[in-house]
Parts: C-alpha cells; structure tokens; sequence
C-alpha cells in the first residue's frame, strides 16, 4: 500500500500489542496497523476505511471444545494485553474469566496447556500461529457474533489526529 501511495514506511517490531500502543499514545509512532476500532481509540487517533473484515471465534483445546458462548460461563478466556476482547468480555460477559497474557501467541499456548479454556481470535490467525509455533491440539469453534457484530469486525490503520492527510491517503489505497 505505501508503495501505491508513494510512501516510505519504517516498521517497528519487537513490541507486543499493549507496548506499540502506548508508543502511540506517546506520540512516538504516527500509525498502528490492524486493529479494531473502539470508542476509546477513537479519542486517540483517526481511522482509515477498514483493512479487511474478520470473524472472531472461540479456540479451545480439541479434547474439550466448546460448543457454544454459554459454555464459556465459569471457565477461563486468555486474552492478550490490550486487546479490545477483554474490555468487552469484562462488560458483557462478566461470569467468564480472563487470564491476561502478553500476545496472542501466549494466548494460544494457554489454551494448549490447559492454564486457560480458550481464546478469541480469528481463525486466519490461529491458523497461521499454530504452524509457526508448532502449537497443537486446537480447535476453532463457533463465531462469537456478539463481539464482532455478526458479520465479522473491521481492522484498521489508526493514525495520529495531527495528521488526517496521511489516512486520507491510505484511505485513496485502499479504495
């Protein structure tokens, strides 16, 4: 995309999720790509048109999967620091328990290990996560509607308010 627009892009790596966004909020980087857009980083930054449109589902271990969201209640959900699944969880959803990990490969690894019941994520992710890792014994369950609005949830670039010209011209390459 930056090549379309013209544009030279350092990334940053190295950072999980938490950490790239209080560099955000610090002003030290000018984008954060691929993620969800929720109230509070509205007040934080601008978004560009979404990137891609992904279902959640829920992931739990192949020897006990679940079935549905009422089989969560009681049990314990990993959710990476950060990420907008634990906000919304702790707000509609308070009889599951969320064991709060570093990234969503530490996530998945609670799953496997038995130290958490499942995860939320997309099955893109958890797919390509479990080869990279050699993490076994997974299963992708059902959609959970409820947190991404039934037809899947867009992930975006957000990028710093001073500079809405720079998302107008992500927004011209995504178009």
């Amino acid at each position: 995309m930056a090549e379309k627009i013209g544009l030279q892009l350092q990334f940053v790596n190295g950072f999980d999720f938490s950490e790239l966004m209080e560099l955000f909020e610090k002003g030290e980087l000018e984008v954060v790509q691929s993620l969800y857009r929720t109230e509070a980083r509205e007040r934080l930054g601008l978004f560009s048109a979404p990137l891609y449109l992904l279902q959640t589902h829920v992931v739990s271990r192949e020897t006990d999967p679940v079935a549905a969201i009422a089989d969560l209640n009681g049990k314990t959900v990993a959710v990476p620091r950060g990420w907008y699944a634990g906000d919304f969880l702790a707000e509609h959803y308070p009889h599951i328990k969320r064991l709060s990990v570093a990234n969503a490969v530490d996530a998945l690894k609670a799953v496997a290990t038995g130290r958490a019941d499942a995860v939320l994520d997309t099955p893109e992710t958890v797919h390509y996560l479990c080869r990279k890792y050699f993490i076994n014994g997974l299963v992708v369950g059902p959609h959970f509607e409820a947190l991404d609005g039934g037809s899947g949830q867009g992930l975006y670039l957000m990028v710093q308010k001073d500079l809405a010209p720079l998302r107008d011209l992500f927004n011209r390459a995504l178009a």
